[in-house]
């Protein structure tokens, strides 16, 4: 959603600038409206609790959505997907709907002006490597064999074909 001019104000204004008869009062031939469009100034953070993890350490993001106003904010939604290096565990929120792992959805609800929301999510680091599912062991290929001098068949062939 494209926020434009939420939570600014547009004036708008009117003027005259051309008229057949002599005006004896300008002052009035302008007119201007302003108006405060509905909106607020979201800020999203996101933080982890160890930037280095070990292969199988659970770690901890931190999301906060804060309403830097000048009004509410209504029907807030967050889309955080989990890397494919990082297995989900748990989460907690701090209002909305509970966060949804499968698509990545926060539904934060509302919060309002010069207030905060936070999601905490609890993710495992996958381990390192590529699991096979099976405990045998990987043999490497045997590298292929030169293949051996051609024979022919026949000399005159040989010399037809213009090989020594």
């Amino acid at each position: 959603m494209d926020g434009g001019y939420g939570a600014h104000t547009i004036i708008n204004k009117a003027k005259i600038y051309d008229f057949d008869q002599v005006d004896p009062n300008t002052a009035d031939n302008t007119s201007s409206v302003s108006m405060l469009v509905n909106g607020a100034d979201l800020q999203v953070t996101k933080t982890v609790s160890n930037p280095a993890p070990n292969p199988l350490d659970n770690i901890t993001y931190t999301i906060v959505i804060y309403n830097n106003g000048p009004l509410k904010a209504n029907d807030i939604t967050l889309t955080d997907i989990l890397p494919s290096g990082v297995t989900y565990v748990s989460s907690t929120i701090s209002q909305g709907n509970p966060y949804n792992s499968v698509n990545g959805t926060w539904f934060a609800n509302d919060i309002n002006a010069l207030a905060s929301a936070t999601l905490t999510i609890t993710a495992q680091v996958k381990a390192a490597g590529i699991t096979l599912g099976s405990s045998l062991p990987i043999t490497p290929v045997r590298p292929l064999l030169p293949l051996a001098k051609p024979t022919w068949a026949s000399p005159k062939r040989h010399q037809r074909l213009g090989m020594p």
